[in-house]
């Protein structure tokens, strides 16, 4: 008890991802990955996501921050399904060479 009140504090914390508003980010044009339309990953993106980094591609910044900070998963998927699917996929890859 005297621990967790020596700890104690009424500081609010504030998250970093809370300051970052991925909806101000503008994906370029030029851009020509498979884009996340209304907040949704589908499965052609996450496709796309792991092609690229199979290529050494990287994705856009607004998409890496949305599916980092969950943005995006918190409306469709979890994160950890987004990044299960891209390990997998990764191991399948890996075991076919």
């Amino acid at each position: 008890m005297a621990f967790e009140k020596a700890i104690a504090s009424n500081e609010v914390v504030r998250k970093v991802s809370d300051s970052i508003d991925t909806q101000s980010i503008i994906v370029e044009d030029s851009y020509d990955g498979v884009r996340i339309d209304d907040g949704k990953i589908t499965k052609e993106f996450v496709d796309d996501m792991i092609e690229r980094f199979v290529a050494q591609k990287k994705i856009h910044k607004r998409y890496a921050y949305e599916v980092e900070i969950g943005d995006v998963s918190r409306k469709t998927w979890e994160t950890t399904t987004v990044w299960s699917c891209i390990h997998e996929t990764d191991l399948e890859q890996r075991n076919s060479l």
